[in-house]
């Protein structure tokens, strides 16, 4: 059984305008080739001998593949094995298991396609350095998820409307989620057991819980909005050492729960929450900055920062802050 289309070892080379679709296993399979350009092909029902793939590559490098169809095939859309410095964008990849898959696969850059439908929009596994960037995955099971992989950057796509997880990070540290849009999902954010890695900017309204961190520890979460989500707009559960600074919380029914320790909270902003903070989250964590100094009419304070809750009484402040940290240290005139 062959695939529609087949390059072997071969490069530079140009598919254009080509329909390779209900083939046994592949439409078009790039093996081991370089420098090839996939652009405006369609790839669509491959993959019923045992499975398949609408375009694959295999270890295959610096090609670019733009403007294809790939959309009802047995497993991926379009996928790369063992595959580096290619360029995937304006591709329309519906109704696949996965409809972009990466595995063992870097310095990738995965811009602007539209991977609806799937079972996994966009999916990472032992993958590292690529960019994710203005992307559309909606209406999966999960719209981007990677496993296992590391120092990629994640930013400006749309997970709308999915099953499960708007974005999913599991077992994968140092990578940044950054201006991303995650509405309507049960989870926006998912991060499970992974570390250090930075979310920053992004949207996460309507979810069941908008960003959910579980067993994940020194993670930055810096200046997201999470409003009008069901549930959390952020649940820490089983995670310690992470920071979260900047974020607006408006209108969910409980803004932040934590069960962990030693995460650092301040600078939020909370408003018109059912509740702001649950009560078994203030044991072991910080509602409040570290010790700062900083200068305010000519003179030096030490103090630290707290949160912003609307509604709530500040008191005076002569000292250019007023700072109201949640139930750990007292309301300070510094």
């Amino acid at each position: 059984m062959f695939p529609g289309m087949y390059l072997d070892e071969s490069s530079y080379n140009t598919l254009t305008s080509n329909n390779a679709t209900g083939n046994g296993i592949d439409g078009i399979l790039i093996f081991i080739s370089p420098y090839n350009t996939i652009i405006g092909n369609t790839a669509n029902d491959n993959g019923y001998f045992g499975g398949g793939s609408g375009i694959s590559l295999g270890e295959s490098s610096n090609n670019t593949i733009t403007s294809n169809t790939a959309n009802n095939n047995a497993d991926q859309g379009i996928s790369l094995g063992g595959s580096s410095n290619n360029t995937i964008t304006s591709n329309t990849a519906y109704d696949n298991k996965r409809g972009i898959s990466l595995e063992a696969s870097s310095n990738n850059k995965i811009t602007e396609n539209t991977a609806d439908y799937n079972k996994r929009g966009i999916y990472l596994e032992d993958s590292s350095n690529n960019t994710i960037t203005s992307n559309t995955a909606n209406n999966n099971t999960a719209g981007i998820y990677a496993h296992n992989s590391s120092n990629n950057t994640i930013t400006s796509n749309t997970a709308n409307e999915n099953e499960n997880k708007g974005i999913y990070i599991g077992y994968s540290s140092n990578n940044v989620l950054m201006s991303n849009t995650a509405y309507d999902n049960t989870r926006g954010i998912y991060l499970e057991e992974s570390s250090n890695n930075t979310l920053t900017s992004n949207t996460l309204n309507g979810n069941m819980g908008g960003i959910y961190a579980y067993y994940s520890s020194n993670n930055t979460i810096t200046s997201n909005t999470a409003n009008e989500n069901e549930n959390n707009g952020m649940y820490l559960d089983e995670s310690s050492n992470n920071t979260l600074l900047r974020n607006n919380f408006v209108g969910n029914s409980c803004a932040v729960n934590i069960f962990g320790k030693n995460n650092w909270i301040y600078l939020n902003k909370f408003e018109n929450n059912s509740e702001n903070i649950d009560s078994f989250s203030v044991s072991e964590n910080y509602f409040h900055s570290p010790v700062v100094h900083y200068k305010y009419n000519g003179v030096v304070y030490e103090g630290r920062l707290g949160n912003y809750y609307v509604g709530e009484e500040f008191g005076t402040s002569n000292a250019g802050i007023f700072d109201k940290p949640y139930g750990i240290i007292k309301m300070m005139d510094l």
